[in-house]
């Protein structure tokens, strides 16, 4: 994959391919960029991190919500816990 500048290069390899693969390098970014800011996210270092990212595409509806879900079952392999 080619290197993507920005806040992709911070994301976890599987988010970023997801995004990457579905809607190209530029509008990628620009989407992250928009989904850090609307969830107040700095990075997605940690699975509970990732879970309110996979959140945050389930609430902007069709394919992105098919990726949000995605997003949320490796968030959930990987140990978040969500709210309890």
């Amino acid at each position: 994959m080619e290197c993507v500048s920005g806040i992709l290069d911070r994301m976890p390899e599987g988010v970023r391919t997801k995004l990457v693969n579905m809607f190209g390098p530029a509008k990628a970014e620009q989407l992250a960029r928009e989904l850090m800011i609307e969830t107040g996210l700095t990075s997605l270092d940690h699975p509970d991190q990732q879970l309110l990212f996979g959140d945050a595409l389930i609430r902007r509806g069709g394919v992105l919500a098919a990726i949000g879900r995605s997003v949320r079952v490796q968030a959930f392999l990987a140990g978040a816990r969500g709210a309890e």
